[in-house]
């Protein structure tokens, strides 16, 4: 079994080799925006596998076969940055994330040799600006975004901002929401009142980011479930905004709950969307 500081070595080896392979892409391919995007998701695919097998990251995934490389938005809650690990190891996505993170220090350079983008979501005008760019990366690869617009703690699933969908809303662009939750760490059980496993594996608030990577490291075994609705939601279907993001949000919040007490087919509920507008249908 591998060390924390051997993992540390491992990881930091991995990074080193990313951004070298990306800083090669740019140049390589610095006249050829599709190409070099291409190069830069299949790079960080890759190392998202590695990533994997260093932490011992064992991924339960369903729903997203039928909808497999076709290009469209993918919502999900959003509790830590081995998020991004989880769904690159189901198609190589690019995300979009907000205009902070794509300008940080750390993050910016890891968004930029993923091939990924960002908006800027304090500023409603500028981001209608952007729907062209947008749309050409929709045209390349499937997007996958955080409409929480932060991470959480696990707890619960946090109410969906709009800024991040609205691109999505107004251009009547096809969302397939999706859910994930980490079920045990290290052969423990994480349950959101077991402060003690979860924060190993959950980021958010004011943790340090150096302390809280330091942390996990000594993850060995990490499991997860990764759930998504096998049928998308048309934003057209829904007159208000509200109803639109209330029912994205709602799918996410109880696919969460029934992630960790999975209920018999017979009970679970399912939205579905009509012409006009949305329908809930429970079938207890």
């Amino acid at each position: 079994m591998l060390s924390q500081l051997k993992r540390g070595l491992l990881l930091g080896f991995l990074f080193v080799r990313f951004f070298l392979r990306g800083l090669f892409f740019k140049v390589r391919y610095f006249r050829d925006s599709h190409q070099l995007n291409k190069k830069l998701r299949e790079s960080v695919t890759q190392s998202a596998g590695e990533f994997c097998e260093i932490f011992g990251i064992e991924i339960d995934s369903k729903g997203f076969d039928r909808l497999r490389k076709k290009n469209r938005i993918v919502t999900s809650n959003h509790l830590s940055y081995v998020d991004i690990i989880v769904f690159l190891s189901q198609e190589p996505f690019a995300f979009l994330t907000s205009k902070e993170v794509y300008q940080h220090w750390f993050t910016g350079p890891f968004i930029r040799f993923s091939g990924s983008s960002y908006v800027d979501r304090k500023s409603p005008s500028q981001l209608r600006k952007e729907y062209d760019r947008l749309q050409r990366l929709l045209n390349e690869t499937p997007i996958v975004l955080f409409p929480e617009a932060t991470s959480s703690d696990g707890q619960s699933v946090l109410p969906f901002k709009r800024a991040l969908l609205e691109w999505a809303r107004t251009q009547g662009i096809s969302v397939q929401t999706s859910c994930l939750r980490y079920l045990q760490w290290n052969e423990n059980e994480i349950e959101s009142q077991q402060k003690n496993w979860s924060d190993y594996v959950h980021y958010y608030g004011e943790m340090n980011f150096f302390k809280h990577l330091w942390n996990f490291l000594k993850t060995s075994k990490l499991k997860v479930k990764l759930r998504a609705r096998e049928e998308s939601f048309d934003p057209r279907q829904f007159v208000e905004r509200e109803e639109w993001l209330h029912c994205l949000w709602s799918w996410t919040s109880k696919e969460y709950s029934s992630l960790l007490n999975p209920a018999p087919d017979s009970a679970r509920v399912e939205i579905k969307n009509i012409n006009e507008k949305t329908q809930y249908q429970d079938s207890f």
